[in-house]
């Protein structure tokens, strides 16, 4: 399956994005994340450490994943959110998580 990077999306160092993921607008997938199994960061979202992001997941706005964390089926994190521990599973979520 291909994976898509558009726009002014980055990917550095030994980030991956792969599985039919896509990754554009604004948004950054780095150090070791992974994106995958069409999941979707766009906007001026960050992905980054060793945080994976799949299961049809969408990451948008000002979103800051990082950390050992793991976001899939289906949740949608967008705004200001900011997470960098844990589990996120079929969660729509656009505000600071505690």
């Amino acid at each position: 399956m291909n994976a898509f990077i558009g726009g002014n999306a980055q990917v550095k160092g030994d980030a991956r994005v792969f599985g039919g993921a896509h990754v554009y607008g604004d948004a950054k997938v780095y150090n070791n994340a992974r994106v995958y199994d069409y999941a979707q960061v766009y906007g001026y979202a960050k992905v980054c450490d060793y945080a994976h992001v799949c299961g049809y997941a969408k990451i948008y706005g000002h979103t800051w994943v990082r950390g050992i964390v793991k976001v899939c089926r289906n949740s949608i994190l967008e705004g200001d959110v900011n997470i960098s521990k844990g589990w996120v599973r079929n969660v729509h979520w656009w505000k600071d998580i505690p």
